[in-house]
């Protein structure tokens, strides 16, 4: 094997080991974290529906049974695996008091097992549900 292999190799598995490297504090801590890094510009409702769609998935066959298992599943939510650390101010205070009513209320908005930042009328085959600020939920 050549250096250089040898190198890309190395990067590319601790890329891997680094995604799976999210330690889950329980599921409030993981549902806060989700909706703090993929909408805490979209303020509470659109933090809101990003919980709802992890909280959805728990519920479906589909996906892992818990929400941290939902959460550390390779390629789902982006920032997992990027980020170090435990994220602080408003916006981060507004993520847990969203995780708690969530896992207290349950999915009251949305039923979408998925979204993405933008997107069209459809995505993988899936319609569109609903839209908010720049979220499409699926």
């Amino acid at each position: 094997m050549t250096r250089n292999l040898m190198i890309a190799v190395a990067v590319y598995f601790a890329a891997i080991a680094q995604a799976f490297a999210f330690e889950c504090r329980g599921p409030q801590d993981a549902l806060a974290r989700v909706a703090y890094y993929e909408a805490r510009g979209e303020g509470e409702l659109g933090m809101r529906l990003v919980a709802e769609v992890a909280l959805n998935r728990v519920n479906d066959e589909k996906f892992p049974s818990s929400i941290c298992a939902v959460v550390k599943q390779r390629g789902q939510f982006s920032w997992v695996g990027r980020t170090s650390g435990t994220p602080n101010g408003a916006s981060w205070e507004r993520a847990k008091k969203i995780a708690r009513q969530t896992l207290a209320e349950g999915s009251k908005h949305t039923d979408a097992l998925f979204f993405r930042a933008g997107g069209g009328s459809k995505w993988m085959n899936r319609s569109r549900k609903m839209k908010h600020g720049a979220h499409s939920f699926y």
